[in-house]
């Protein structure tokens, strides 16, 4: 009855855990994504004030066209919107709500790992079950502040966890970063 019990409790602790790899990698790549989005509204705004400013300069120095005052009015609304875009969204505070979500996802996936391994390892159910409570208890804390994701980001981890195996790592990459006294 106690290794039937065990083996229960191990299934339940593989699914948690399995759920806390996927959460902790779809806030990265969420994370990622805010990135990418402020660099190219970060881009786009430097270009268009650049040229805006080349659009002034032209109009008061050079040219008194149509073309370019109409061009140049129309740089500086992109300026405008692209400033109102980023700082309305807030991407640094968007980015860094994401990645301490994930870190503490990453702790909580550590923990699931060492309860597998005591599953497997021990025979004193009461310990393992109290530490899968708590383990439990933590996991539903941290998805009730966790931030918003996106489809695209679980698009984006569904990639990274299958096609590119980014939690995958074999013997060789494992000894390849450790000390000769700890290779196997």
């Amino acid at each position: 009855m106690e290794a039937a019990k065990i083996s229960k409790i191990e299934s339940m602790i593989r699914h948690s855990y399995m759920g806390v790899v996927w959460t902790h990698k779809i806030q990265e790549k969420q994370a990622d994504i805010y990135i990418r989005q402020k660099n190219i509204f970060e881009i786009i705004r430097i270009i268009s004030s650049s040229l805006t400013a080349a659009g002034l300069v032209s109009i008061i120095f050079a040219s008194d066209e149509l073309w370019i005052k109409l061009l140049t009015a129309l740089l500086s609304f992109t300026t405008l919107t692209m400033e109102a875009l980023t700082k309305s969204f807030d991407y640094d505070k968007l980015v860094l709500s994401h990645k301490n979500t994930a870190i503490e996802l990453l702790e909580l996936r550590d923990k699931y790992q060492w309860l597998i391994y005591h599953a497997q390892e021990s025979d004193n159910i009461m310990n393992i079950e109290a530490e899968y409570q708590k383990a439990e208890k933590k996991k539903h804390e941290i998805y009730k502040e966790a931030p918003r994701t996106t489809d695209k980001a679980v698009k984006l981890a569904e990639k990274a966890l299958h096609v590119n195996k980014d939690n995958d790592f074999s013997e060789d990459d494992i000894n390849s970063s450790l000390p000769q006294c700890l290779k196997r």
